[in-house]
This record gives C-alpha cells, structure tokens and sequence, in this order.
C-alpha cells in the first residue's frame, strides 16, 4: 500500500474519537492549537453508542449522569442537551436462588442477619475507600496488601451470610462489569473513593444513576464531533497501526489505511490494551507494556426490550431488578418518565456475559423474557415489540466495557505509569481519571487534565 502523507504538523493527533478525545480536541482548539482526531470506527464515541428505534436515539453504551458529575452535567448544559430523571418510582424486584421478592430502597430484604451483615460491609468498604487518594492509590500504607487480594477474597474473610455475599457480587458486577475474584481490592476501593463513595455509586437517587441524557448520550459526541469541524478534523476510519517518536521534534502517526500525520504531541485516548496493537517506535517502556497487556475490559452485554405499555408500572413495579442468576444481573426502566417509548434496559455482565455471548440474541432475548415474566408475573412481558441490544466484547476496537480494570498486583507494580506521558505521547481516556473513573464524567475529567499538561509544552 502506498502512503498518503499530509505534511502539516499538527499541534497535537488525538487518538480516539470518543468522549474524552473529542472533548480534548475541543479544549485545546479553543485555545487556537491544531488539533486532528483519528478515529478507527465508522463513527464517533467510543464507548457510548446509539441506535435508532421509534423516532428516538436510544443509548446503547454509557448512558446515565449523576448530581455530582459536574463536568457531564456543564457539558450537557454546553451542547444544548438536558436531562430527565431515571424512573424509581414503585417496588424493585430481586431474585436470589430463583427466589422472587420485592423490596425499596437501596438494598434488598436479606434477613435480619443479612440486612445487618451488609450495612456493616458498606460501612466498612466505604471507610476504607475514603482513605484513598485517587491521585496516587498505590502510595497507601496498605496498597501492597490490599492490591494482593481480589474483592472476592475480601468478602470471602468478611461476609458470612450467602445472601450478603450476593448482593455485594452483583453490586460488584453492576459496577466494574467483570466478577470480583478477577478485581483488585484495593482498584475497587480506588473506583468508589474516584467516583464520590460507595453508596453514591451503587445508588440511583443521588447516585451514578440518577439521570438521563435527553437525546442520548450519544448526541454529545455527535455535536463536538460536528463543531470541531466534521470530517476535516475528526478522521473516521483512520486506525492508528505506527506511531515513531524517533525525530526528537515530532511524533509520525501512520494508519492502517495508509495516511501519514505528523504533530508536535500525541495523545491517546484508547483503553490501555488497545495500544498492545501498534507498533512503536521505539517500544514503550515494559512497565508501560505490561499495564497495557494485563489491564482487561469488563465483559457486557447491554440491552432494551420494547413493549406496547408500561405494564410493570400499573402493577406498582420500579422496572428495577436484581437478579443472581447466571445471565442477566440489573435492569433499569428505560421508558420516559410520562410512560411513553415502554421500555426496560439491562445487562448481562461479568462472566455470565462472557457464556452468554456465545449464545444466539434470540436465545440471550428469550432469557431477559423469561427474567421479565417471572420478575412482574405478567403475560404481557412475554410480547416485547423489539429488541435491542450491543455485546461490547464483540466489538473489536472496544474488546468489552465499560472501562478497564486492573487485577491483582498490577496497580501497585505499574499502575502508576496509566498517566505519565512518554516522550512525546500523553494519555487521556477514563481509565486515567481520577474523578469517576469508568464513567463519562471520568473521559472528560481525563480531557481536561490532559489539555492542561500539554498547552505549557506548545
């Protein structure tokens, strides 16, 4: 393939068009700096995506906001968007063992015990992340032991009620979309002590998921994408597969396609293991490589089923369910607050989704019915009149959501290098957030942060 070489020298190349790349890009051509953003999808994003389903775009990736997500919340505000509350009216159903009850508030009917078991595990977790320093939780006194252990071996030592430890597994797996015995303890308290504390992540009022974005989420990215200048600084299909750091005045970018940029700075805004597929020269330091190599994505699957009424509603239902059964773990109602667009969102997550994404949609649709059917007792949950749905883990420039998670050992040994720029390359993405990390809220914090390290150097 012959090379297509553009000879301007930009500012600064942003790898990825997601949020966090395009807010970036945004950031630093308000300060007049060049910027060219090269995306390899079809599409702008990331990991926030829509489709298109009864004259509406419906959110298929990152979708909620909450009250302390400043920044998501002044961007909405910025692009001309709004908000809606997410519905939490009515009564949650949780299933444990193919047990159905109902229950509300924030934590389910465990029994004396386990009611007592849980606050106290709540408690403690929440003590103990508020103890982090997000900036640097490697440096904790107890970072070395905390990081040897898994979230599962935690609650193994200090949960003895099984139907405590399953409620702060699926609490666990809502959250980071991957199982706690492939967690880092001492990650999971970073995550909550990142994202304003434990019950401000877990809940919906007041917490992570209190909010809607009216027009999806998806529309931010759209609209900066559009702002920016469209195709003619935003690049889809352009992959980055060679960045050569060799001239001491530049960094060469060549793409799959065979376009050539070249810029002062480079900053990529990709999930750490997507880095494992380009070649650098010279090599990243091996401290570098290995985060990139051994931090995962969680595993999702996300879905919206479509039904001809809120049926759930008019039987006294939230649309809120919990379940411990191996596919789908949360739901959420997804139809507008005045009942309109009758819709139920949910997720099969963690190592349940890993099975279930071999599986046919047909058989993982069937499997959400039969949770639906069971969950409100009704027939009308057995005739959705559509179905959608997005398996994250198959989508090659993702390899999973919602963000990455660092396993034992791996944060106290290189976790340090996810925001030390090399060279002439800086990183962004929520993975290197310090606020919300895995979030929305965290890609745009990671944006602003990276915007200020680079405009001193230009």
């Amino acid at each position: 393939m012959s090379l297509e070489v553009d000879q301007h020298l930009y500012d600064v190349i942003i790898m990825g068009g997601g949020v966090s790349g395009l807010r970036a890009a945004t950031l630093l051509a308000a300060q007049s700096k060049s910027v060219l953003v090269l995306e390899s999808r079809d599409r702008v994003g990331g990991r926030i995506n829509s489709v298109e389903f009864d004259g509406y775009r419906w959110d298929i990736g990152g979708q909620w906001v909450g009250p302390a997500q400043k920044r998501l919340l002044s961007l909405i505000q910025e692009l001309g968007q709004s908000t809606f509350p997410q519905q939490q009216q009515g009564k949650k159903v949780v299933e444990i063992n193919g047990v159905f009850g109902n229950y509300t508030g924030t934590i389910p009917p465990l029994g004396m015990v386990g009611l007592i078991e849980s606050q106290v595990a709540l408690y403690r977790l929440e003590r103990m992340a508020q103890t982090i320093d997000p900036q640097c939780p490697w440096d904790h006194k107890n970072a070395e032991a905390w990081d040897n252990i898994s979230a599962q071996a935690w609650v193994d030592k200090n949960i003895w009620t099984e139907l405590a430890r399953k409620m702060i597994h699926i609490a666990v797996t809502s959250v980071f979309s991957t199982d706690p015995k492939e967690i880092s303890f001492l990650y999971l308290l970073h995550v909550f002590r990142a994202s304003g504390g434990v019950m401000r992540t877990l809940e919906v009022p007041n917490g992570a998921q209190q909010d809607r974005i009216l027009g999806s989420a998806h529309q931010l990215s759209l609209t900066m994408a559009e702002r920016l200048g469209g195709d003619t600084v935003v690049r889809l299909n352009h992959k980055v597969s060679d960045i050569d750091t060799t001239d001491p005045s530049k960094v060469t970018v060549t793409c799959s396609n065979g376009k050539r940029f070249f810029a002062k700075r480079l900053v990529s805004s990709i999930p750490p293991i997507l880095l494992t597929r380009i070649n650098f020269e010279p090599q990243l330091p091996m401290a570098r490589q290995h985060l990139n190599q051994r931090m995962f994505m969680g595993m999702v699957i996300k879905f919206i089923i479509f039904y001809d009424t809120c049926f759930w509603r008019t039987l006294g239902f939230a649309g809120e369910i919990l379940s411990d059964r191996h596919s789908v773990s949360i739901c959420f109602d997804a139809s507008f607050v005045d009942g309109s667009r009758p819709s139920i969102v949910g997720f099969f997550e963690g190592g349940h989704a890993r099975v279930w994404s071999d599986k046919t949609q047909e058989e993982r649709k069937a499997e959400v019915i039969d949770l639906l059917f069971k969950s409100f007792n009704d027939e009308r949950a057995k005739h959705p009149i559509n179905y959608l749905e997005k398996d994250w883990m198959k989508e090659s420039e993702s390899l999973g959501g919602y963000a990455a998670i660092c396993p034992p050992g791996l944060l106290t040994s290189v976790g340090k290098t996810i925001r030390e720029p090399i060279g002439r390359i800086h990183f962004a993405g929520t993975e290197t957030a310090t606020d919300c990390a895995g979030y929305i809220e965290g890609a745009i914090q990671s944006a602003e942060r990276v915007t200020a390290e680079l405009l001193p150097l230009l």
